[in-house]
């Protein structure tokens, strides 16, 4: 409840700044292009953050178990850029 509260409260201060330093036009695509990233990433990600869990937990022994956490983790791992680490927020 607590977290709740507060990513709500953190969210209107920066979107309030936001609004404040960029001027409606910028801030405006800003709030845009937010919007599709969120829109995108479940497709981009294939939902693994839901999917490996729970097909981790129906394995039937060690062997699967570990089999579709390394499939899990090599699919999200594609799906990252290839530049991440060198990205810089501008």
């Amino acid at each position: 409840m607590l977290t709740s509260v507060l990513t709500v409260g953190t969210t209107a201060v920066v979107t309030g700044t936001l609004a404040g330093r960029l001027g409606p036009d910028r801030c405006g695509g800003h709030m845009l292009a937010r919007r599709m990233v969120n829109l995108v990433s479940p497709f981009c990600t294939l939902a693994m953050g839901v999917a490996v869990p729970r097909y981790v937990a129906m394995a039937q022994n060690d062997s699967e178990r570990r089999a579709f956490l390394l499939a899990g983790l090599r699919t999200r791992r594609r799906s990252w850029p290839a530049d991440w680490r060198n990205r810089t927020c501008r």
